[in-house]
Parts: structure tokens; sequence; C-alpha cells
């Protein structure tokens, strides 16, 4: 519920309520509609793990069950007005930064396509800051692999200090 004044407040349009990407408490707004969501998913047998407007969920299921329940999740979506996409029975998915692999129970750096590089050659970050991104970068790669194998691949990810790219 958000308030103002210490008083509930509530929209009187009939037009739906958008919370818009950087908005003033939009990071807080949308982890209050997950849990809100996750409250009403509780019945239904899965792990879910969310991140802000990010979720992942495993379940121990039938195709035919999998398919009854991804029913019930998108029938919990559209009653609360909200639209979610889903996929079904994958063995590797990519999470946030991360592809997670259940057939080997391995994990590893992931980077989305044409995703610019970490930070704009114009950025005001302080001296210091700057002068820690490649340390900090390598040190992500590194807790999100798996195995030394995955470390060493994850050097060609554009923004790694072996590449030297860090500017857009």
């Amino acid at each position: 519920m958000l308030f103002n004044a210490e008083t509930p407040w509530c929209k009187h349009t009939e037009s739906l309520f958008d919370v818009t990407m950087g908005s003033f408490n939009g990071a807080e707004t949308c982890e209050l509609v997950g849990l809100y969501l996750l409250s009403q998913l509780q019945h239904i047998n899965m792990n879910v793990g969310l991140y802000r407007d990010d979720g992942l969920a495993v379940c121990k299921a039938t195709p035919r069950q999998t398919e009854n329940i991804k029913k019930e999740i998108c029938k919990i979506f559209t009653n609360n007005k909200l639209k979610i996409e889903i996929g079904t029975n994958k063995k590797i998915v990519n999470f946030l930064d991360i592809t997670l692999d259940l057939r080997t129970s391995t994990y590893k750096p992931y980077v989305k396509p044409n995703i610019p590089l970490y930070v704009h050659k114009q950025s005001n970050h302080p001296p210091l800051i700057i002068k820690n991104i490649p340390e900090s970068i390598n040190r992500r790669l590194s807790n999100i692999s798996s195995d030394k194998h995955f470390q060493h691949l994850s050097t060609h990810i554009p923004g790694s200090t072996a590449q030297k790219r860090l500017w857009v």
C-alpha cells in the first residue's frame, strides 16, 4: 500500500497505474508488488526467486504438471492486471548476469548481446570508483563462475580487464 501524509493513497482513474523505470521509489514499489505476487503463488509447489522484475522458478514436475503450473501463474498475473512471459522445461537459463545449467550443476557469467559496457567515458563517477572498476568486475566474474574453466572464459566478456574495455 502507498501512503501520503500517513493516509493510504488510491488512484481514482480508470487507467492502469504505472511506475516508470528509475522513478522515485520505483525499485521499492517493484519489490512490494513482487512480494505480493509471491504471496499469491505460495500454494504452488515450486521454489521461486525474484530480483525486481526478473523471476526464476524451479520445480520437480512432469511436463503436463508444469503446463498447469504455468497456466495458474498466468491466471494470477492476469487477475492482477499484469503480464508475464514464462519459459518452461528448460535445463539451461540465463538469469540476470548468470547462466545456470541444471544438467551439469554449473554456472557462469552471462552478458546480454549488445549491452553497453560498464561505464560511459563522460561518467561523473569519483576517480576512486573508476580506478576500482576492473578489480570489481573481475571479482564479480570470479564469484559467478562455478569453476576455473568458466573464470578463464569470463576474461573474454566485454569490460573485463583482460580486454581493457571499460569505456563506451
